[in-house]
C-alpha cells in the first residue's frame, strides 16, 4: 500500500472523544478511554433503563483496546463503582450501565484534590529502590544481573528534625490494581 493511500485510509477512520481528566480521575488511561466510549453510546444505544450492549469486538474496533485491556479497564471501573455489568440472553451478552452518581463522586473527588497532589511531589526523586535483583517473573533479562557486583560503602547520615516542613509520602510499591502505594 502506498504511503498516501495509508494516510488517506487512517484519515477515514472515525475519531472518538477522549477526556484526559476522566482518565486521571479514574487512575487509568484505558479505563478513561473505555468509559469515554460508553458515555458516547449511552444516549444512542442504551435501553430505557440505561443498559447498553457492546461486544468486545465492537469496542476493539472503536477504541483499539484489546480484550485484556478492556477487561482491565472494566475491572477498574467496577472497582470504583462507575459501571455495572450484567449478562442476559442466550448466548449470554454483557450489558453495561454507567452509575452517573458514582461517576460524579469520583470526578468531584478528583477536582477537589486538583492542585493539592499534582504539584506536591514535583521535582522529588523516587526514594525507593528494589532490594533484590530478582524479577517477579523469575529469570533476569540480563545475564549480568544474575551475578551483580557488590559495592561496600561506608556513609554517615546526619538527620535534623524540622517541624516546619511537611513530611512527604514515599513510594512503597504498587498494589494489585497497579496504583502507586505511598507511605504517610
Amino acid at each position: 500500500m502506498q504511503e498516501k493511500e495509508l494516510v488517506f485510509k487512517i484519515l477515514q477512520c472515525r475519531p472518538i472523544a477522549y477526556l484526559p481528566d476522566l482518565a486521571k480521575a479514574l487512575g487509568s488511561v484505558k479505563a478513561g478511554l473505555f468509559l469515554s466510549q460508553l458515555l458516547y453510546w449511552m444516549d444512542k444505544g442504551a435501553d430505557e433503563d440505561g443498559w447498553l450492549y457492546k461486544t468486545m469486538e465492537d469496542l476493539y474496533e472503536e477504541t483499539g483496546l484489546t480484550r485484556w485491556e478492556q477487561e482491565t479497564a472494566r475491572k477498574q471501573l467496577r472497582k470504583l463503582g462507575v459501571i455495572e455489568e450484567k449478562k442476559k440472553g442466550v448466548p449470554a451478552r454483557t450489558y453495561f450501565k454507567i452509575n452517573i452518581d458514582k461517576l460524579i463522586q469520583v470526578l468531584q473527588a478528583f477536582y477537589s484534590d486538583c492542585g493539592k497532589t499534582t504539584t506536591k511531589n514535583v521535582g522529588i526523586q523516587q526514594t525507593c529502590l528494589r532490594k533484590s535483583n530478582n524479577q517477579e517473573c523469575g529469570n533476569p533479562t540480563n545475564l549480568i544481573v544474575e551475578n551483580p557486583q557488590t559495592i561496600t560503602e561506608i556513609t554517615t547520615e546526619t538527620t535534623t528534625e524540622n517541624n516546619n516542613k511537611e513530611t512527604l509520602p514515599t513510594y512503597v510499591g504498587r498494589g494489585e490494581d497497579g496504583q502507586a502505594i505511598l507511605s504517610k
